[in-house]
Order: C-alpha cells, then structure tokens, then sequence
C-alpha cells in the first residue's frame, strides 16, 4: 500500500512539473508565432490600417510627400498647389538630418524656427537652413528675391541671412501657426508620411516614431508610413513601408498618382480630415 502511495506522489509530481513548465519552454524555444503587427498594433495602441484616419501628415524628405498628398485628396489640381486649410508645418522643404528632427521632435518643437538658428550654406537661396533641427528651407526666401535683386546679390550669403532676418517676424507668424495646427494632431487619428530614397535606417525610423509619440503626448494612435525604394526592412508595430519608383535620392520632383495609388491602396480618411 505504501509502495503504490509513493508511485502515486512521484507520478504527480511528474505530471505537475511537465505542465507548469511547458508553455515557457515552447516560447523560449521559438515555436510559439509572435504576434503580426495589427495583432501588436492592438496591444500597444498603435493605430493600423484599418483605422479612419483624421489628418495626414507629410515629414518629408522634400517637396514629393505634399505633393502626393495634394494629389490624393485634390486629383485635378495642380501638384503644388495647396487647397486653403490643407497646408502644414512640413510641406515645402527639405529635412536632411532625421536624428536633429527627432530630437526638435521630442522638444515638441519648443525651439523650432529659431532666428538665430539659421545659416546659408553654398551660396544660395535654397539653402537656407535651420542647423538645430536638420532642415533646409528650400522656397522660403525665393518670394523675397525679386527682379530688383541684383545677379551677385542672389548668391551673396550675408545678404541672403539678412533679408531672411528681414522678413523673420512675417515668416514665424506663419510658421507658429501651422505648428500650432501640427501639435493639434496629437489627440487624432494620424498618418505620418515619409518619402526616401535610400529608406531611412531602421534605427534612424524608430527614433521617429518614439519621437511622435513623445510630441503626441504617449498617444499611440497613429502609422508612420515610409515611402521608399527597396527598404530592407518590411512592416512593424505601426511603422508601415511602402514603395514607389518615384522616389528619389535628389530633390526633382515627379509625382505619380498611378505609383502612389498601390501606397494608398485600402486606407481610409474621414470626410473632415480638413476641417
């Protein structure tokens, strides 16, 4: 009796030890799928593709990611043209540091567009740039540059700074307006837009990303898209890569509604994204 009482107490304990441990050895092992990124995207309150989204927003690089977007909501208007009340903080310029971007970013732009901040590199109107956040200011100054300029003075960088300095106060007016429009967008739905060629990096993505969440105040319920050519990474959590040829290592501007139509492919916007 006492021999078929200790069988006993060693066979549940066998059975005890197998079951408790199991579903931590299959996991460490591998077996168990992680989850796919809507499946994630739920889990950590990101939004996904099948969220309505309530604005959309283009980060650059340069002027192509306005311009589809133009194209997206107007289709017969002209590319460059931008409908009163759809204009925003990143439209028409050119972001070449990401990293400095990220950082104005998690400053939630505290000193973006500063008129100390800025400098003119190579002798020309188009670059105008802002060394604190990583932009180039690519059309601000052309509406200043009239016929009355002389030839020597368009490429003159001390006279360039000035007549930005000049025209600062009338140009940040502008400015801190649509900045006020773009921190308004941490309580919506939003789609963030990137066109790049060569891809970002995908350290370079993330810091982006951790970046928005930070100007939306934690709130998670946005897609970072990436519109590229031959990313090297594909989709995750609520970073979205996407391709289309169109998109370039210079800044010539071609866009290309059939191209973009396989981007926007499925995603859906509500009647008053701009309202």
């Amino acid at each position: 009796m006492i021999y078929i009482l200790k069988y006993c107490i060693v066979f549940y304990f066998i059975i005890v030890h197998t079951f408790a441990f199991d579903t931590p050895l299959e996991s460490s092992s591998g077996n168990t799928p992680l989850p796919d990124s809507k499946a994630l995207s739920t889990v950590k309150g990101y939004a996904d593709l099948d969220t309505p989204f309530e604005r959309v927003i283009g980060l650059g690089k340069n002027c192509l990611t306005k311009a589809q977007i133009n194209l997206l909501f107007n289709p017969s208007s002209y590319h460059f043209t931008t409908k009163k009340g759809q204009a925003d903080l990143f439209d028409w310029l050119s972001i070449e540091n990401y990293d400095l971007f990220s950082r104005a970013l998690e400053n939630k732009l505290k000193h973006f567009f500063e008129r100390d901040d800025f400098i003119i590199t190579n002798n020309s109107h188009y670059n105008l740039i802002d060394k604190e956040c990583g932009i180039r200011w690519v059309h601000l100054l052309a509406g200043y540059l009239t016929q009355n300029v002389a030839p020597e003075l368009r490429e003159d960088p001390n006279f360039l700074l000035n007549l930005f300095r000049v025209n600062y106060e009338k140009e940040k007016e502008k400015i801190d307006h649509l900045k006020t429009k773009f921190l308004k967008a941490k309580d919506k739905k939003t789609l963030y837009i990137i066109s790049r060629n060569p891809p970002l990096p995908k350290e370079s993505i993330i810091k982006v990303r951790d970046a928005l969440a930070v100007v939306r105040d934690g709130n998670q319920d946005f897609i970072l898209l990436l519109v590229t050519q031959n990313p090297g990474y594909s989709d995750f959590e609520n970073i979205i890569i996407r391709e289309a040829k169109n998109v370039m290592p210079h800044s010539h501007v071609e866009p290309n509604v059939s191209y973009w139509a396989e981007v926007f492919k499925g995603m859906k916007f509500t009647p008053d994204i701009w309202d």
